[in-house]
């Protein structure tokens, strides 16, 4: 049982796959099961903005990625639940999530938003296509499996586009999570 005890929760899932809705009401009902914790989300995109707001530049990717870890550990020292929202589509990037929640001898959990790509890209179309289609295209065709290792699967998939009632699905997935 995870009664007021924190826990590292790590997304993944393709570009435009709705993560960023899914961590904000994760956020939100988490807040509310969760009372005496404070539930903090990382947004790796947050902190590529503040660092060139103009154009995605693929040579600060080390530098984000190393903020984005430190944020996380940060706040999980701080005893708060952390919600990783970024792609994590390579198993080294899930792997670099579970060690830390493995330092803090906290549960990790990965849920997979598992939209179809050809859903993102219809979604990213619909939001002005702030992403080219071609990065989806080739972050979709690297995306690690998972099961390579017997820690990475997902304890939850999660597909918006097949979800009528959001707000159901939310909170059985988060008694799947005080489980």
């Amino acid at each position: 049982m995870l009664v007021n005890k924190n826990f590292l929760i790590c997304l993944t899932g393709l570009p435009a796959s709705g993560k960023t809705t899914f961590a904000n009401k994760l956020k939100e009902i988490l807040e509310k099961k969760f009372t005496k914790l404070t539930v903090s989300i990382i947004d790796p995109d947050i902190i590529r903005h503040t660092m060139a707001s103009n154009k995605f530049n693929y040579t600060l990717e080390p530098i984000v990625r190393e903020r984005n870890l430190t944020e996380i550990n940060k706040e999980l020292s701080k005893g708060n639940i952390v919600i990783s929202d970024d792609l994590n589509y390579y198993s080294s990037m899930r792997h670099d999530l579970k060690n830390l929640a493995d330092n803090f001898k906290i549960k990790f959990f990965i849920i997979h938003i598992s939209t179809p790509f050809e859903t993102c890209l219809t979604w990213n179309e619909m939001r002005g296509e702030p992403i080219p289609s071609t990065i989806i295209d080739k972050i979709h065709k690297k995306f690690d499996d998972f099961g390579k290792y017997k820690w990475d699967y997902p304890a939850l998939s999660y597909d918006p586009s097949q979800i009528k009632d959001r707000n159901k699905g939310f909170e059985d997935l988060v008694d799947e999570l005080k489980n």
